[in-house]
């Protein structure tokens, strides 16, 4: 049997050579691939976790490309938890219902403004909570009256804020400047204005 040359033995390394780096290639692309879909999954998980820790959505039927949502959180000056009893007492003294878990705020005519609730897991806010965070949030899309959400929340969070002795935040916990105010009133407004715009056309 006549044996390979040179040339041959080289011929089929490359060819070899060339298999293996298509293969890899291949193998390459279906991991990330499969890395991307359960990368996708966790993101999904994530901002349900987040829709629901927003207290505001309904599962199945508000996603969170469809809310605007306006958070604060209010945090305690010193880092000790808020005297339950007092937490609790205040914000039925403002207006606030009890209502699984977190405190709902209405209108006169009983349409929901916005929630206040423990901002940290659970996110259960009864007479044993001890937390030393809070979080008020309003979905302005699903507000009758955009504005009036907003100065509703504002109105309460600033309430609650001064009588906590707390420290007033945006939803990652950074204080919330007169400026940020502003423009967040101004979303409420564009909001309320497209809205009207929209209904008489």
């Amino acid at each position: 049997m006549q044996g390979l040359s040179n040339i041959q033995i080289y011929l089929i390394a490359f060819a070899i050579g060339f298999f293996l780096l298509v293969l890899g290639f291949f193998l390459r692309k279906t991991l990330l691939k499969d890395s991307e879909i359960k990368s996708n999954a966790g993101t999904r998980i994530n901002l349900q976790s987040a829709t629901q820790g927003s207290l505001l959505a309904e599962e199945g039927k508000v996603t969170p490309i469809s809310q605007e949502l306006i958070i604060f959180t209010i945090s305690s000056s010193e880092g000790s938890p808020f005297h339950p009893e007092q937490l609790i007492t205040l914000l039925k003294n403002l207006g606030g219902k009890f209502v699984e878990g977190f405190f709902l705020f209405s209108d006169e005519s009983g349409k929901e403004l916005f929630r206040v609730a423990n901002a940290k897991k659970p996110g259960i806010l009864d007479i044993n909570t001890h937390t030393n965070l809070i979080v008020c949030a309003t979905d302005l899309n699903r507000a009758i009256n955009p504005v009036l959400s907003f100065d509703a929340l504002t109105d309460i969070a600033n309430t609650l804020t001064l009588k906590l002795d707390g420290v007033l935040c945006d939803s990652s916990r950074s204080p919330i400047s007169k400026q940020m105010m502003i423009h967040l009133r101004s979303k409420a407004q564009s909001l309320s204005i497209d809205r009207k715009l929209s209904n008489s056309l």
